[in-house]
């Protein structure tokens, strides 16, 4: 987001970091600096392009269309917590509880 030189790149109030492509202006300094190799080129359009999270929908397309189960959509925090609770569950039903 920091190595945006044309500033298309920034955080909204929900805290998600957004690609404003008509501010694009394709130099894909974005792509060489990302250091979790999310944003890609489109190369007929020469600009940056990443998931935008699908903010039209409440939930990601990729999460709805995954055939198994793989991909989750919640908080860190929600996720953490679920993950906990059967892990727990798990434990008490390994010890006869």
């Amino acid at each position: 987001m920091h190595a945006c030189i044309s500033g298309a790149i920034h955080r909204d109030a929900d805290g998600v970091v957004r690609t404003d492509t008509d501010k694009c202006i394709g130099c894909w300094t974005c792509v060489m600096v990302c250091p979790l190799g999310v944003i890609g080129r489109h190369l007929e359009q020469h600009k940056a392009n990443r998931c935008d999270r699908c903010p039209d929908r409440d939930v990601p397309a990729c999460v709805s269309a995954c055939p198994t189960g793989a991909l989750v959509y919640r908080t860190v925090p929600d996720y953490a917590a679920s993950v906990r609770r059967q892990a727990s569950e798990e434990l008490l039903k390994a010890q006869g509880g």
